[in-house]
């Protein structure tokens, strides 16, 4: 049997066929001349670029020769005038004008002689006469009877200006007699008794008889009364400034309108207050005066009695021879008493006219304060409207609110006497300006000079120097050490555009030509070495170098006195060498 076959597992290698090697073939001559094309055509280009880089040279050559003219800017010399000014800033403001102040508030900030409890006289002002305001003590008026007792009577009567007549009757019958006799008096008050008594309808605050039951007790409640409510009724409350009403900046406002109002709530009451605190006034007036003439009537009477007496005393006298020594001696006694009794009632009519014309002026005056007072609350309730002085439009002024500056505006308490409103009248404008301390010597009074403003950049209007300050002043908030001089325009020309307080900038006029050749001045240079001017003006294929006499200048234009005509043109740059012509 044959043993099978086996397979190798690498593959058999089978030589290949040699390659045949590459052989040159020549190349048509078509080929060969499309090669040579493309070699001459950048060569053609190479000399192309060489040609124009050149003629741009030559050109470029040319034309620096030539002056290179539109190179450099040029300035058409005019004639006409020209100003030397000074350049300021301001704000305007109206030249009449009427500022309207906060009202300065009159009256007593104590309350007093408000309450309608009003006490002409108070109790530590009461007049007296002698040791006691008793008027009189009568004599005794003695009589023998059959059984030789003594019986005395006697009055007695008070006076002053008090609210209530004396002890009626009884003040006749005051016994002074040494046997058995009492004696009685009543003594002299003031009126303040008697207002008292007529305003206790009223209680003891003047708010009513209930006012005690009321929060804040007897002198009311805090909001309409009491003297501890916060911003309430009471000196404070009366006198607060607090704007209610404002008219609005910019109205047109004439002579007499109201343009503010004030809160005048607490000073109405005020008023009703006095009011009727004054008429209860005048009314304990009169009822104190004829108080007086009652106490004068019982005093009288306490004469007239006491004259009565000593004449009784008298004639009892004469029944001494038929008595026994004692009665007869008690009798004399009696005579002697009623003698001085009435001497010294006689002796005091003098001190008693006093006393009563004393306490009718003092009640008088006390009349006239209320009065006084009561006039000045009625100009306190007009002050706190506040009216236009003048015709014109009205302006808020800046007051101090939260820290800063700003217009006013109602809600606002302000302090009596600070302005903060303006009546200004827009015909005349005037414009507030400052100049440097270093300037201020070429400002004089009745220059003229061009206003412009800075919310109408179109619009300019002639203005004149009116005043110059003669003090320099610095910033009111900080330090400063240049300090400037405040300088006054007033506005020659107005327009209805203008209101105050616009920003302003102002160009005053120091030195004018009327005519004069103007040239720009960065036109005009100057010679190094001899110090002399000249300018370029433009010739045909470059620059002329000419000199020039120059007169007057300011900050952007020249006067030239000779060398320049009007219509040429100059050169606002310094030209090239190049394009300097020689002759």
């Amino acid at each position: 049997m044959e043993a099978p076959k086996q397979t190798s597992i690498v593959p058999e290698i089978v030589p290949r066929a040699p390659r045949p090697a590459p052989q040159v073939v020549p190349a048509p001559e078509r080929q060969r001349r499309r090669r040579l094309r493309w070699w001459i055509v950048p060569a053609i280009l190479l000399v192309g670029i060489g040609l124009y880089v050149q003629w741009g040279r030559q050109r470029a050559a040319r034309e620096q020769a030539a002056g290179a003219v539109a190179q450099v800017p040029v300035f058409k010399v005019e004639a006409g005038a020209l100003e030397r000014t000074l350049r300021v800033s301001g704000t305007t403001r109206a030249e009449k004008y009427a500022s309207v102040l906060v009202p300065r508030l009159e009256g007593s900030r104590s309350g007093r002689g408000r309450s309608a409890q009003a006490s002409l006289i108070q109790a530590d002002s009461t007049i007296t006469v002698g040791s006691t305001s008793t008027v009189a003590r009568s004599s005794t008026a003695s009589r023998l009877s059959q059984t030789g007792t003594v019986t005395s009577t006697g009055t007695g009567s008070g006076g002053g200006f008090s609210g209530a007549p004396r002890s009626g009757s009884s003040a006749m019958r005051a016994a002074t007699s040494r046997v058995g006799g009492s004696s009685s008096g009543a003594s002299g008050g003031n009126i303040s008794a008697s207002t008292t008594q007529s305003s206790s309808a009223l209680g003891t605050s003047g708010l009513g008889s209930t006012a005690a039951s009321l929060s804040g007790g007897a002198a009311g409640p805090p909001a309409i009364g009491g003297a501890g409510g916060g911003g309430g009724r009471g000196p404070r409350g009366d006198f607060m400034l607090a704007l209610q009403k404002l008219v609005p900046g910019g109205t047109r406002v004439r002579k007499g309108d109201v343009v503010a109002e004030f809160d005048r709530q607490f000073m109405l009451l005020r008023l009703d207050d006095y009011r009727a605190a004054v008429a209860q006034t005048e009314a304990a007036f009169r009822k104190g005066l004829a108080d007086l003439k009652v106490s004068r009537k019982a005093h009288e009477q306490s004469i007239l009695a006491a004259k009565s007496n000593l004449e009784k005393a008298q004639l009892d006298v004469k029944a001494t021879p038929v008595l026994s020594e004692i009665d007869a001696e008690r009798l004399k006694l009696a005579l002697e008493e009623a003698e001085a009794q009435y001497q010294r009632l006689l002796s005091e009519v003098n001190y008693v006219d006093i006393a009563e014309k004393a306490q009718i002026r003092n009640a008088e005056l006390r009349v006239r304060e209320a009065q006084v007072e009561l006039r000045r609350v009625e100009n306190n309730v007009e002050k706190l409207v506040a009216k236009a002085p003048i015709d014109g439009m009205v302006v808020h002024l800046n007051v101090f609110r939260g820290g800063e500056f700003a217009q006013v505006r109602e809600g606002d308490e302000l302090w009596s006497g600070m302005p903060f409103l303006q009546i200004v009248e827009p015909s005349s404008m005037v414009v507030d300006a400052r100049v440097n301390q270093v300037d201020a010597e070429k400002v004089r009074i009745g220059q003229k000079a061009h206003v412009r403003f800075d919310a109408f950049p179109d619009l300019v209007l002639p203005a004149r120097v009116y005043s110059i300050g003669t003090v320099a002043v610095g910033r009111q908030y900080r330090q400063e050490y240049v300090k400037e001089v405040p300088v006054l325009l007033k506005l020659e020309q107005m327009d209805p555009r203008v209101i105050p307080d616009l920003s302003a900038s102002v160009e005053i006029v120091l030195e004018k030509v009327e005519q004069a050749v103007i040239a720009p001045a960065e036109a005009v240079f100057s010679d190094a070495a001899s110090g002399g001017k000249y300018v370029f003006v433009k010739r045909d294929g470059g620059w002329q170098r000419r000199p020039v006499e120059v007169g007057l200048r300011n900050h952007i234009a020249v006067a030239v006195r000779s060398g320049l005509e009007p219509g040429e043109l100059v050169a606002l740059r310094r030209p090239s060498p190049e394009a300097i012509r020689k002759n």
